[in-house]
């Protein structure tokens, strides 16, 4: 077990495939601040889970229902033990006998909505889900997100004079349509 104080870990994301950050594979620590001080586990894909380090099976079993949360550290659960966090207590109220109900937590701290989408390309709709829950906070829309190498590929709508600008809209690359 690893102890942390206000400063994150060193290990603690990582970038895969050049493309995306996620959280670091098989964390356990104890992450302490002056506020809070919380443990953190994550599986092999850095998920983030209880202390089992729980895996998720490719492919879904016929008897889940699997949903995907995907944001910042909000879904990730920042500041909060496993247990309390919102992901957890989804997965604990959706259950019922003869159908599974998993919740896995894509949930990646200091991530906007444009790397959420990488992730969820990446990763995630390999999982398949079926139902993808994305959370949103205000701090995370800003023009920061649009470092991640993968969004050259991705056809995104973009904001520009507080206006919705289509994806493919050449309005939306700083040119006009001819």
């Amino acid at each position: 077990m690893t102890s942390c104080s206000d400063a994150p870990c060193r290990r603690s994301t990582r970038r895969i495939r050049s493309r995306c950050y996620r959280v670091a594979s098989d964390l356990d620590y104890v992450h302490r601040t002056n506020e809070f001080e919380i443990q953190i586990y994550t599986n092999s894909l850095g998920l983030r889970t209880d202390a089992s380090h729980r895996e998720y099976a490719k492919p879904k079993p016929d008897d889940v229902y699997r949903i995907l949360v995907t944001g910042p550290s909000f879904a990730f659960g920042w500041g909060a033990n496993y247990e309390e966090i919102f992901p957890t207590l989804i997965e604990r109220g959706l259950s019922v006998p003869g159908k599974r109900v998993e919740v896995m937590n894509l949930g990646t701290p200091s991530q906007g909505s444009a790397h959420q989408l990488c992730w969820m390309k990446e990763v995630g709709y390999a999982y398949q889900p079926d139902m993808v829950l994305h959370v949103s906070y205000g701090n995370e829309v800003n023009p920061v997100a649009t470092d991640c190498p993968a969004l050259a590929e991705l056809e995104c709508p973009t904001i520009e004079d507080g206006q919705l600008v289509p994806a493919g809209s050449t309005r939306s690359l700083g040119r006009r349509p001819s």
